[in-house]
């Protein structure tokens, strides 16, 4: 239910296996390098059934199993989520990050420090629906991306999805907010992400969805 709640777009199966997969393949904290011994056609290879016929509580496993770093959420030396956030949603030059609402390059330094001057770094699943403040939870990459600090504060906790789906169509603001993209929109219930970023944002959910259930220290979702 919280999936069914927390996004409203579908995205590909087979796209969702390949991330699931990749999801523990990368080695160093901010490197996209690959390890040397993973790769997605053995990833699978431990299921009973084939990924997409395979029961929620052995991907769940699968997944927990293979989560190998937990990243700092910040930390004075080189290696914590900032870092990861600009080596992994950069341009070419690695010298600009793309923000998630705003559909934006801006540069990736400097980052905000609490004035809200700079980007920030956006739960795509909020605390306040789940998410842990200390564990891996908190700091997974994967529903973790830069953002304009005053449209994350208008997306808030909102769940995403379309205006009018819960509540009245009248409530609707479109963009979301001055400096969001010309496409996103909110009311009092829903935010809808920008069109361009809503499969990525589907299947984070859907990866937060299936890897945390709160068995494990320091997470709650």
């Amino acid at each position: 239910p919280h999936t069914a709640n927390m996004v409203m777009v579908m995205s590909s199966r087979t796209v969702i296996t390949a991330l699931l997969a990749l999801s523990s393949c990368y080695s160093s904290r901010v490197s996209a390098q690959p390890y040397v011994d993973c790769d997605i056609l053995t990833y699978y290879s431990s299921l009973p059934n084939a990924p997409l016929n395979t029961a929620r509580n052995d991907m769940h496993a699968l997944i927990k199993s293979t989560h190998r770093d937990q990243l700092p959420y910040s930390s004075s030396s080189y290696g914590d989520v900032w870092d990861a956030l600009i080596a992994v949603d950069s341009d070419a030059s690695g010298q600009n990050v793309k923000l998630v609402y705003k559909d934006v390059f801006v540069p990736a330094m400097p980052y905000d420090s609490g004035t809200c001057q700079y980007w920030n770094r956006e739960h795509l699943w909020p605390k306040s629906h789940g998410v842990g403040t200390s564990g891996k939870d908190n700091t997974d990459l994967h529903h973790l991306r830069p953002a304009d600090c005053n449209v994350n504060s208008a997306r808030n906790n909102l769940y995403f999805g379309a205006c009018g789906t819960v509540a009245p169509s009248s409530q609707c603001t479109s963009p979301a907010h001055s400096e969001a993209a010309f496409d996103t929109e909110k009311d009092s219930a829903t935010f809808l992400p920008p069109a361009d970023r809503r499969g990525d944002i589907a299947r984070a959910i859907l990866y937060m969805d299936l890897r945390y259930d709160g068995d494990e220290g320091s997470t709650t979702l």
